[in-house]
């Protein structure tokens, strides 16, 4: 699953699984192969910067003693902000100060928090002028269920625009929307083209794990992200030098991954 990578990588799954190992691994792998890679984070508890050791934040940054590498690490707070900031600034001075605050309070809520975060993604994924600086965007994406919701949300957009419903106090102006409908409808294309895009994910061999990732799976497929690979991340290694405990857990994860139903899952190992 690592050959042949096309122009986007995505590692998703639950916490803690190893998302950021295999992210961090695979494009330092890239940049040693001399590719310019950019590595991007759109999980709000991202450690990539002290993975590498560099101040990165909300900006794309130079990885320290790395060639051909640059990363950055989406922060939903100043996302957000930014967000906000875009959608009322051209109405300064034009509108009353109720009516602004009145805007404002619809943009607090946590769901603007995410829009905002998915929106900077969406311009990574969709800034043609940005992208042909790099051969390859590797995302480190957010826990399993952040990132669906974020996956899904291109699509709630779209018949929000085109039907006139939903809730605004979520969405916020459509004004502010309907200027993204043509970059969101692309990022969408680009995640569920194979020729593109391959999504990695990631889980521990265990049956609750790989339980949780088969429904990802058909939860992705469901909104058109097909082009899937299943990563099984900290397998007890097949030596154990005569441990007891050592065997008793390499025992364990081979139970996980021979009881689990494949066909319960749309992933190719």
């Amino acid at each position: 699953m690592f050959d042949n990578l096309p122009k986007f990588t995505f590692f998703t799954g639950k916490g803690g699984v190893g998302k950021t190992s295999l992210a961090c691994t695979t494009a330092l792998s890239l940049a040693a192969d001399n590719k310019k890679v950019l590595l991007v984070s759109t999980d709000p508890a991202s450690n990539v910067g002290q993975v590498f050791a560099t101040d990165i934040g909300n900006k794309i940054t130079p990885i320290n003693n790395v060639e051909n590498l640059e990363a950055i690490e989406i922060n939903p707070e100043e996302s957000a902000a930014e967000y906000r900031e875009r959608i009322v600034g051209p109405m300064r001075g034009l509108l009353p100060e109720d009516a602004l605050r009145s805007i404002e309070e619809q943009l607090s809520g946590a769901c603007t928090v995410e829009i905002a975060a998915f929106d900077e993604f969406t311009a990574l994924l969709t800034d043609n002028d940005l992208l042909s600086r790099y051969d390859h965007v590797v995302f480190d994406t957010a826990p399993t269920g952040h990132t669906i919701r974020m996956l899904k949300l291109p699509g709630a957009w779209s018949g929000f625009l085109e039907e006139g419903k939903g809730d605004a106090s979520c969405l916020g102006p459509l004004a502010g929307l309907e200027k993204q409908r043509d970059r969101y409808a692309a990022a969408v294309d680009r995640l569920s083209d194979a020729e593109t895009t391959r999504l990695i994910l990631v889980a521990r061999p265990r049956q609750s794990a790989l339980a949780e990732v088969a429904r990802t799976s058909d939860e992705l497929a469901a909104i058109g992200i097909k082009n899937q690979q299943l990563a099984i991340n900290g397998m007890m290694p097949t030596e154990t030098g005569g441990d007891p405990l050592a065997a008793a857990l390499l025992k364990r994860d081979e139970d996980a991954l021979e009881g689990h139903d494949p066909g319960s899952c749309r992933l190719a190992a």
